[in-house]
Order: structure tokens, then sequence, then C-alpha cells
């Protein structure tokens, strides 16, 4: 990207910088528990299952496992994008579309503190100047 951005002070950028950092904490914090929780849950259906004489539904784990990787994609994704956001902080490019060069959307950036594209590249669409 060429367009460096003066949208944002220090202290916003620091701010926003402490504030995705947290995300990034909170995401691997609850995947962990998701795994936990889905470990537990599936010795649980184990212990069922020797009580049962050994039978066991591979369907059911194998759903599970597709739900793990799922949600697994989920976490990996969000905070890769938020690796990126917190790049684009040091490169002065916070808030500026990754893909048009335009500003990102302050309701956009709140709501989303990690986004790296505007709501018209996210969704396809063709950029509108905006002020």
């Amino acid at each position: 990207m060429s367009f460096q951005n003066n949208r944002f002070s220090e202290k916003e950028l620091e701010k926003i910088k402490n504030c995705l950092r947290e995300q990034s904490v909170r995401c691997g914090r609850q995947f962990l528990n998701f795994k936990q929780s889905l470990a537990t849950h599936q010795e649980h259906k184990e212990h069922r299952s020797e009580d049962l004489g050994g039978c066991t539904d591979s369907g059911a784990a194998a759903f599970n496992q597709h739900v793990e990787v799922g949600i697994s994609k989920v976490y990996s994704d969000l905070v890769y994008q938020i690796d990126r956001a917190l790049v684009a902080i040091d490169a002065r490019t916070y808030g500026i579309c990754e893909n048009c060069e335009l500003p990102i959307g302050d309701r956009r950036l709140k709501a989303i503190p990690w986004a790296t594209k505007c709501i018209d590249c996210e969704t396809g669409r063709t950029p509108q100047l905006r002020n």
C-alpha cells in the first residue's frame, strides 16, 4: 500500500493495538476452552459406549471432528486478521482498505477493529467514494 494514514493519533492507535492484542488472547482462550469441552464430551460418550458393550458411533465421531476443524479454522482466521490489523497499525495504514485504499468506515472499525477491507470490498461491491 502506498497510502500513509494520519487519521488516528498515536494514543488512539496504541489503544486499538491493546484492544486487538486482548482480542487475540481471548480467541486463544476460547479456542482452548472449546477443545477441552469437546474432549470432555467425547470422553463421556466413550464411557457411555463402553457401558453399551463397546458400540461406538463413528458418524458422531466424524461429525465432532468436522466441527472441531471448522471451528479451528474460524479461530485461526480471526487471529490472522487481528495480526494483519496490528501490522497495518505499525505501517500507519490502519483504517485504510487494503484493496481500494479508501478509508474503512468508522462504524465498521468500531464493530470490527481488525477489519482490513472496507465494506464494499469485503462484500464484493464496487467501492464508492466516501467522505
